[in-house]
């Protein structure tokens, strides 16, 4: 038989022979410019753009703010992080921003891709201050030149950040009312869909974001029922970096409440003063209403229907997710949503995104595994709390859309107060529930929470 010869083979005969015919000058090595290199990073670091605003928060976080408050007019942005117990490094800041190698300080870090991204390779003026006012420190971008003022002396632990919108992209208009749909609107849509996990408070346009609210992707109209937030006691996932806990979460004692469907947290599985664990988690139960209206004189039955959602395990690093991927192929109306820290696993340049290797991958599943179970006990405890709810003979339910409403708030502008009334009623029909229709729901939930509880690793 004869013997296959591989590309290597082939190829090395080849290059030793085109070797030999040469004569030997020198080894070198490809170089570019830092210039060059700064404006590659920039340019490429982070995709989308948007997404530069995600590593505001992680430098936040990193740095250990105890806050951070976003705003956005119609020319800028503005980032202010509540004081922390040590001041910010600026000088390092300035020395990563002029460099390519990354910055060994993690804040410095995360705030040197965002602040690059959007000024080099967005092209958008920013202005960075520490300190109070009797000694003040800036860095800052025109477009062209860094430049860095002032010295804080000890007193950098008041930090603000200003970045300009485009000329051709403002941000909020009509008076501030409505956010735009460009650069605006999607930095806004990254914080809430990806920062609402965030350990410290978070913010955005006088609207707490920390809440740990996960809307997922489901149409509009469909209502979440906050069934249970679980933690994980210490020491139950050893050699598991832990994680901080939402900060908007602040879950009350379990007690029996009519108010199960109406997006109230339901019931609290741990220790409600644990602000950092090795893994969390959340249930939720998602269902539309059919019908919308219910008043006397009209012959309609509350109805509903179920959702189907997936559950899914998010990854996250310093306040915000970086990876998700789904528990089990099934969906179902009860979906579980665990949360494990990414701090240890490597990421891309981005620090948004994991890396996917074999060691990666081994020990993520690992982790999600042993987290899963724990999420599973918490499961059948939420079950019997739910088992043994008890409804009130009626309960308030409201729906927070209505067409109609819209028209009559527009109407009462120009006329009366009673019109403006109209528009808040129907801005938000209220509907009338029953003690059995509410049952029917709480039945359905179980049975689905049991359901749930088959499809993930015991």
């Amino acid at each position: 038989m004869a013997k296959r010869i591989s590309k290597k083979d082939r190829v090395s005969p080849f290059l030793k022979e085109a070797a030999a015919q040469g004569q030997y000058d020198s080894t070198g090595a490809f170089t570019t410019s830092v210039a060059q290199g700064l404006q590659k990073l920039a340019s490429f670091q982070l995709a989308p753009r948007s997404t530069w605003i995600l590593k505001i928060v992680q430098a936040a976080v990193a740095w250990g703010a105890q806050g951070l408050v976003v705003r956005q007019s119609s020319t800028k942005t503005t980032f202010v992080f509540d004081q922390a117990h040590q001041s910010f490094p600026v000088f390092e800041l300035q020395q990563a921003l002029l460099s390519t190698e990354p910055s060994p300080i993690e804040s410095v870090g995360h705030l040197t891709v965002a602040l690059r991204a959007v000024g080099q390779g967005d092209g958008r003026s920013w202005r960075l201050t520490t300190g109070r006012p009797q000694a003040l420190e800036s860095l800052a971008w025109d477009g062209l030149e860094l430049t860095r003022l002032g010295d804080s002396r000890g007193n950098g632990r008041h930090v603000t950040l200003e970045v300009d919108f485009p000329k051709n992209d403002r941000g909020r208009r009509l008076g501030h009312l409505f956010r735009s749909a460009g650069r605006a609107g999607e930095e806004y849509l990254e914080v809430v869909k990806r920062a609402y996990i965030c350990p410290i408070p978070l913010t955005f346009d006088g609207r707490r974001i920390d809440r740990g609210e996960h809307k997922g992707s489901f149409e509009t109209g469909t209502h979440l029922a906050y069934i249970c937030f679980g933690v994980a006691p210490p020491g139950k996932l050893d050699e598991v970096p832990e994680l901080g806990v939402p900060g908007g979460v602040k879950p009350p004692n379990w007690r029996p409440t009519d108010r199960f469907s109406d997006g109230r947290l339901f019931c609290f599985d741990g220790n409600p003063e644990q602000t950092e664990t090795s893994a969390f988690w959340q249930l939720h139960f998602h269902y539309q209403i059919e019908n919308l209206l219910i008043m006397p004189g009209f012959d309609k039955k509350f109805q509903w229907k179920p959702v189907k959602g997936p559950s899914q395990c998010h990854w996250v690093r310093d306040g915000v997710v970086c990876q998700s991927a789904h528990l089990s192929p099934t969906q179902t109306s009860v979906s579980l949503d665990l949360y494990l820290s990414a701090a240890d696993l490597t990421t891309d340049l981005s620090g948004l995104a994991l890396v996917k290797s074999a060691a990666n991958q081994r020990a993520m599943t690992e982790r999600r595994d042993r987290a899963t179970k724990l999420a599973w006990g918490s499961i059948q405890r939420t079950r019997v709390s739910l088992a043994k709810h008890f409804s009130l003979p009626s309960a308030a339910h409201v729906a927070y859309f209505g067409p109609m409403g819209m028209l009559f708030v527009g109407a009462a502008i120009m006329t009366s107060p009673w019109m403006l009334f109209m528009g808040v009623a129907g801005l938000a029909p209220l509907f009338i529930i029953s003690s059995v229709d509410k049952k029917k729901l709480v039945t359905h939930c179980v049975q689905q929470l049991g359901y749930l509880a088959q499809l993930l690793p015991k």
